[in-house]
């Protein structure tokens, strides 16, 4: 009963989420932040430390700017509606995790990037991963490794297994560059004043393919790892492969296409278009031995929670990055530091080497791109230069994801291997990071130099 009273009230602060943002009524919007609080308060137990500490942060950063700061109270509201429209926003991605895991075709999607020959089988795993997790997420990762999980323990396969789900976890993150489905895109095109999303998206998924051709080049093993992977029952066959590939892409098209016709934001038109997709797809493929669409659906909505410790986390990052950007904005150094005469790919790259250097020390990453969103999306900078700041803010979001030993993709890729996630994050993506890095300062330095 107490469960499906949280995805009672999780289902509200969505629509109420969604309504808000349509109808642009602020009534409307106090009832999903109303409900947004109420999922804190009921899932307060069943959430990690970490979020119950960020949560009682932001409200005694809450209750500060209210005391010193009188006037940017409606400021504080807005970005606590925003960081509820995150909360949302992983509520519904964890919508799609039971019909991608009762999913055969997906399976066997997965399992055909291990079926080619050993010279081509790090790019195929690493492409194909970063084109699949589009549609699901991190969880490419985990079904990678079961498909590997009948592979003989010998040190040789061990090695074999790294490589692969590192290729894995390498193409995922790289995906969080440029996804509308993604988390960091959402709060970068949010937070980022003047910046249209589709010709950012555009930058953000050339700038991420080309950063994937060249990591596929230098951080691939590809030509040590010997015949013979592919899981039982996986063979060559494209087409699960295509029919899946094809689906992210009209996953895609939907959440764009209602962006660019309605006006909603990404992260709104990913909030509506996702539940309807995941229904479609219980709908045209049902499981072996499928109990009846209702049952399913109500199984699916137990996803509804899953990422309740991620939401939190976001809401409670949107409210203490809005506190310390109220601060930092009514300081001197801050004019200064904006009308300062130099060039702004400067500050930019300092940004790009913060980013990982958090998620290196433990810090969650996500607490400082909210952050830096929140200072940079509307100065200066961000005003003049809405491309740079926004392609900064997603690649050090991927930085910060393969450095970061709390990530969750460093943690699943860590556990999948038995190994420790600090050793995924400085020892196994060490390589790929400052690779990632050096492509990265290139691309803004280009984007500068031609005017972005």
């Amino acid at each position: 009963m107490f469960r499906s009273l949280t995805r009672l009230l999780i289902l509200v602060m969505c629509l109420a989420t969604v309504a808000a943002a349509v109808s642009g009524r602020a009534a409307v919007g106090n009832v999903a932040i109303a409900a947004g609080l109420g999922v804190v308060v009921l899932q307060w137990l069943r959430v990690s430390t970490l979020a119950r500490l960020f949560t009682l942060v932001a409200v005694a950063a809450g209750a500060f700017i209210v005391v010193a700061y009188p006037g940017e109270r409606e400021q504080l509201r807005t970005a606590l509606l925003q960081g509820v429209s995150f909360a949302s926003f992983m509520s519904v991605l964890g919508l799609m995790r039971y019909p991608v895991r009762t999913s055969a075709i997906i399976k066997r999607a997965a399992g055909s990037l291990l079926s080619f020959p050993a010279s081509r089988r790090y790019a195929a795993v690493n492409i194909g991963s970063h084109f699949l997790s589009l549609l699901f997420n991190v969880g490419i990762i985990r079904m990678i490794g079961d498909l590997l999980s009948h592979a003989d323990h010998t040190a040789e396969m061990r090695l074999q297994r790294r490589d692969l789900l590192l290729a894995g976890m390498r193409g995922a993150v790289l995906m969080t560059i440029w996804s509308p489905m993604g988390l960091g895109f959402a709060i970068v095109t949010t937070s980022v004043v003047g910046l249209n999303a589709v010709p950012f998206l555009a930058l953000a998924c050339a700038t991420a393919l080309t950063i994937l051709l060249v990591t596929c080049v230098v951080a691939g093993r590809a030509g040590t790892l010997p015949l013979g992977v592919a899981a039982p029952g996986t063979g060559t066959d494209p087409v699960p492969l295509l029919v899946v590939m094809g689906a992210s892409g009209l996953l895609l098209a939907l959440t764009v296409g209602l962006h660019v016709s309605s006006g909603l934001s990404s992260t709104i038109s990913t909030i509506i278009v996702l539940p309807l997709f995941a229904l479609f797809w219980l709908v045209v493929e049902p499981p072996a031995s499928a109990p009846p669409l209702l049952r399913r659906i109500w199984e699916m909505t137990h996803g509804i929670e899953d990422m309740r410790t991620e939401a939190t986390v976001l809401m409670s990052a949107n409210v203490i990055g809005a506190a310390i950007s109220i601060v930092v904005r009514h300081q001197s150094f801050w004019d200064a530091l904006q009308h300062g005469h130099y060039p702004p790919s400067l500050l930019l790259i300092l940004c790009l080497v913060l980013i990982p250097l958090a998620g290196a020390a433990f810090i969650p990453h996500t607490i400082l791109v909210v952050l830096l969103a929140q200072l940079l999306g509307p100065s200066t900078l961000g005003l003049e230069h809405p491309m740079m700041v926004g392609l900064t803010l997603t690649l050090g979001w991927a930085l910060g994801t393969s450095a970061s030993p709390i990530s969750v993709m460093s943690l699943t890729t860590g556990a999948l291997t038995g190994t420790p996630s600090y050793v995924v994050g400085f020892i196994w993506n060490r390589g790929f990071v400052m690779t990632v890095f050096g492509c990265a300062v290139l691309a803004l330095s280009a984007l500068y130099m031609l005017g972005g």
